[in-house]
């Protein structure tokens, strides 16, 4: 039928009716193609989308209660992860100094301004301040780090069987108050 529609128009020569058909479906068949294709993002847009729907509805047919957090000690059969079950890394962290310590450990009490603010004493997390613990005796190093960024160092050498307090404030990184002057009038 295409040879005949092109012989028709083009003329019965027989060397273009027999290579004609091919080219021009060729064309036609790549010209489709491009016109249905879809741009690039409605294509990853719908990829996602089939992706997504694909997941969730077979996640929502296997799992129900899915939107239940694990709880602790048992198998996790949700998306989100179990509650951590034992100590936290600060009080491993304690523990730890306590331990080295032994009987004859240093009582050290930190107070910082502002409160809240996270201890590391010899490079391992602790806590947040006001924090009392039990340290080795001897020489250590404590940074802090407030809430808004402020920061403090301190080196503390402590004695066996001794309690001591240290109160340190933190230093602004960046200002909390900023003043702007227009033709030297101070703005309100």
């Amino acid at each position: 039928m295409v040879s005949q529609l092109f012989a028709h128009k083009f003329g019965s020569n027989a060397h273009f009716r027999r290579r004609a058909p091919w080219g021009i479906l060729a064309a036609i068949a790549m010209a489709s193609l491009v016109a249905a294709a879809p741009a690039p993002a409605h294509a990853q847009a719908a990829a996602e989308y089939g992706g997504a729907t694909g997941v969730s509805a077979g996640v929502t047919a296997s799992r129900p209660g899915l939107f239940q957090p694990g709880q602790p000690g048992q198998p996790n059969n949700s998306l989100f992860l179990a509650k951590p079950v034992g100590p936290t890394p600060q009080q491993i962290n304690r523990n730890w100094f306590a331990k080295k310590a032994g009987k004859k450990g240093a009582q050290l009490t930190i107070d910082a301004t502002p409160a809240h603010s996270s201890i590391w004493i010899d490079r391992k997390f602790v806590g947040y301040s006001p924090l009392k613990l039990t340290l080795p005796a001897g020489k250590h190093h404590i940074s802090l780090l407030g809430p808004r960024q402020e920061h403090a160092k301190r080196d503390v050498t402590l004695v066996a069987g001794k309690k001591r307090r240290i109160d340190i404030h933190l230093r602004a990184v960046y200002p909390t108050a900023v003043s702007i002057r227009v033709f030297g009038n101070s703005a309100h």
